[in-house]
């Protein structure tokens, strides 16, 4: 029995060493498990901020617009960054869904706007004018199958970034609605002018787990 310990048995593993304070300095066992524990510390939370990241922005159509109850909400900011000046007229979805055969147009209740910030200005809106289930035919930017959520003008310039708040847009009672749009968009959306000219390029937002990962790494390397 090691009196530093009193009547305590303590054994502590090390690597593949067990150290017994009755033979050995436990002193050197214990720093040495608390080095490795605060290396594993740090590889395990940099193993976890690269697994877990932050969610990209969903946008998720819902509802029964027959009904009246459709919806589209954006979960999360999407920001883009504007490469090319013109008028923004609509936020376009590539390849959300197939045709069902015919093109359907959808009104939004009354008062609906698109929420969105230029750069770090305040926040405003725009109105909603329609949201088109999927395009037949390729204009500019916008290719057949494509779904559109059309609005009212905003003039933008290169160098712009556009945030598009979280939000919930509500649409007026429409048959026809192409049922596959119903779920989550899967792809990368573009915002596109009056012209159907693509005037983004998506910004990548940088996880902020995935900066303390890095920060990790860095104060792994600087203890070695």
């Amino acid at each position: 029995m090691n009196p530093a310990f009193g009547s305590m048995d303590m054994i502590v593993s090390v690597r593949d060493h067990v150290c017994d304070p009755s033979v050995i300095d436990i002193s050197w066992c214990v720093k040495s498990n608390v080095g490795l524990m605060n290396r594993r510390s740090i590889l395990s939370l940099v193993f976890l901020a690269l697994g877990i990241g932050s969610s990209p922005a969903a946008v998720v159509i819902s509802g029964d617009f027959a009904a009246g109850t459709g919806s589209l909400s954006i979960t999360a900011p999407m920001t883009f960054t504007i490469t090319s000046a013109g008028t923004w007229r609509s936020v376009v979805f590539p390849g959300w869904a197939g045709t069902d055969g015919s093109v359907t147009t959808v009104l939004p209740t009354v008062g609906s706007s698109l929420e969105f910030q230029v750069g770090s200005n305040p926040t405003t809106t725009v109105q909603i004018s329609a949201l088109i289930d999927h395009r037949q035919s390729s204009v500019g930017a916008i290719t057949a199958g494509d779904t559109t959520l059309s609005f009212g003008s905003v003039e933008v310039v290169v160098g712009d970034v556009i945030t598009i708040s979280p939000q919930t847009i509500t649409f007026a009672a429409t048959s026809g609605f192409n049922a596959a749009l119903t779920g989550t968009y899967s792809g990368s959306p573009i915002l596109a002018s009056t012209g159907a000219v693509d005037l983004t390029a998506q910004v990548p937002e940088p996880s902020a787990a995935l900066l303390v990962a890095i920060a990790s790494v860095g104060l792994l390397r600087r203890r070695r």
